[in-house]
């Protein structure tokens, strides 16, 4: 065993008896863990943190007086630094630990290893995925094209993917006419599958008129911030005709 104690006796004997004992007392080396911690367990209490938690390996299998702990972790789905964080202690309590300023809604990877002073011992590799949050960039490339004095089309693309805050469910088209302060009109456009929608028409306005036009991605947590844009629709014939239209000779 590992980081033992030996007694070791010897005694020559005759035909007659033994002799004296003479005794020696030796002690092995320390070596590594030869088993992992025990009980791994991670949870996300928010949307940019993880908590972790583990036990100690079986105590007979640690091998020599335990140094540290490592807890390396990175984002799987993005490219993240590879980070860290050493724990010093020779307890053989719980620890715990909670890894912070983490991306939102993204999975990490996470590695438990424990070491004597020989080296590391086995690792436990765990997954958790932090919770979502609301968006944390405004969509992108919002075009508004008047194709008609009372149509516009418009277009916009997502957030950007590591600023999403988590799966999108809707968005939501405001818009208003500038110069005749007209009420504020509101479109939500439901997100399906977190990626599929239809972008709006926005119909029935003012021929010759200014609108200001603003969206904004929403997730199950809230909305996301806003990009405007602003498009003036073109002149058009009159509606109607003269009034009090006379005559005289």
């Amino acid at each position: 065993q590992e980081d033992t104690h030996y007694l070791i006796s010897v005694r020559a004997n005759t035909s007659v008896g033994a002799g004296p004992c003479t005794n020696l007392i030796v002690h092995t080396p320390e070596d590594v863990p030869s088993s992992p911690v025990r009980n791994v367990s991670t949870t996300s209490p928010t949307s940019t943190s993880i908590y972790v938690s583990w036990s100690v390996p079986i105590p007979d299998d640690i091998n020599g007086v335990l140094t540290h702990y490592t807890v390396t972790y990175y984002g799987e789905e993005i490219d993240t630094t590879v980070r860290i964080i050493q724990v010093n202690t020779s307890s053989h309590e719980d620890m715990n630990l909670t890894l912070t300023d983490l991306e939102e809604y993204t999975i990490y990877s996470v590695n438990v290893s424990v070491y004597t002073k020989v080296g590391r011992g086995p690792d436990v590799l765990a997954y958790q995925r932090t919770l979502q949050d609301v968006p944390s960039a405004s969509p992108t490339s919002l075009i508004a094209n008047a194709i008609s004095p009372n149509i516009i089309n418009t277009t916009w693309e997502d957030p950007p993917p590591y600023h999403l805050g988590g799966v999108l469910t809707s968005y939501t088209l405001t818009y208003r006419g500038v110069e005749r302060d007209s009420d504020l009109e509101t479109i939500i456009v439901p997100v399906l599958n977190g990626s599929v929608y239809i972008t709006p028409a926005l119909v029935a306005l003012e021929e010759d008129t200014t609108y200001s036009i603003s969206v904004k991605a929403h997730t199950t947590v809230g909305s996301g911030p806003t990009l405007n844009t602003t498009v003036h629709t073109p002149e058009d014939v009159p509606s109607s005709s003269v009034r009090n239209l006379t005559t005289s000779t």
